[in-house]
C-alpha cells in the first residue's frame, strides 16, 4: 500500500531550521579555542626559534664555517698583576677580567653578539684581601663618566702594549696614567655592555704619593 504524505505537512517541514543542541555547541567552542590554542603555540615556538637569545656561541660557529669567527667570538680571561705603592708600602693587586660573548637570533635573522664582563680585583701581601676598590677603576672609561680623562697625545709602549697618556684631577690630587686600548680582548666591532675601555697599566699621583706600574700580564682566548 503506498504511503501518503500531507504536502502541507512536508512543507512545513522543510520550511523548520534545526538548532543546535547544548552539546553540540560545546563541543564548536572548545575545537575553536583547541584550533587558536595550536595556533598561538606554533607561532611562539618558531618566534623563540629565530629570535632566542643566549643559546652560546656553537651556532654561529657552525654556521660561519670559519675559525676566524670562531676565534672573534671566543671566551676570554685577562689576568694583570699591578705593584702599588702608598706613602711608601708596596703591595700587589690581581685584576682578573673574563669577557663572554652572547649570540643573539638564527639564520638570516643573526644579530651582532654581545660582549659582557665580569671583573675582581684582590690585593695580595702574602694572601688575598680585598682592596675596596672597584674593578672599572682600572679603565679610563668605565661607564659613569668620572673621572674625566684628558688625554695629553704623548704614547709609549709597556710590556708590549701601545699606550696612550691621560690626565686627570680627582680625590684633591692629579693624576697621570697610561693606558691601552688593545686590554682586555674584544673581538672587533662590539662594544662591552660595561662601557669599560682603556685599561690603565701605570698611574701616579703628581706628588708621588701613589704608583701603580704593571708587573705581569696574561691573557687566554678561547
Amino acid at each position: 500500500m503506498r504511503q501518503r504524505y500531507d504536502t502541507n505537512v512536508e512543507t512545513h517541514m522543510h520550511g523548520i531550521t534545526r538548532q543546535p543542541t547544548e552539546k553540540q555547541k560545546t563541543l564548536k567552542i572548545s575545537f575553536r579555542h583547541i584550533s587558536t590554542g595550536f595556533v598561538i603555540t606554533v607561532v611562539a615556538a618558531l618566534f623563540a626559534y629565530t629570535y632566542r637569545t643566549g643559546y652560546g656561541i656553537g651556532h654561529m660557529a657552525v654556521n660561519a664555517g670559519s675559525s676566524t669567527v670562531q676565534e672573534a667570538i671566543a671566551h676570554s680571561t685577562l689576568d694583570v698583576i699591578y705593584e702599588r705603592t702608598e706613602n711608601g708600602r708596596s703591595d700587589f693587586l690581581h685584576l682578573q677580567v673574563d669577557t663572554a660573548y652572547n649570540a643573539r637570533g638564527k639564520g638570516s635573522f643573526r644579530m651582532r653578539p654581545t660582549c659582557s664582563r665580569t671583573m675582581a680585583i684582590r690585593s695580595f701581601d702574602g694572601k688575598y684581601r680585598p682592596t675596596g676598590i672597584a674593578p672599572t677603576g682600572c679603565f679610563v672609561e668605565n661607564g659613569s663618566g668620572t673621572p674625566q680623562w684628558r688625554d695629553t697625545g704623548t704614547t709609549r709602549r709597556i710590556m708590549g702594549y701601545d699606550c696612550r697618556c691621560a690626565e686627570a684631577s680627582f680625590n684633591g690630587r692629579t693624576w697621570q696614567v697610561w693606558y691601552t686600548d688593545r686590554l682586555p680582548y674584544c673581538a672587533d666591532g662590539i662594544t662591552p655592555a660595561d662601557g669599560s675601555r682603556g685599561l690603565i697599566l701605570e698611574a701616579c699621583a703628581a706628588n708621588d704619593s701613589y704608583s701603580l706600574k704593571v708587573r705581569y700580564i696574561a691573557q687566554k682566548i678561547g
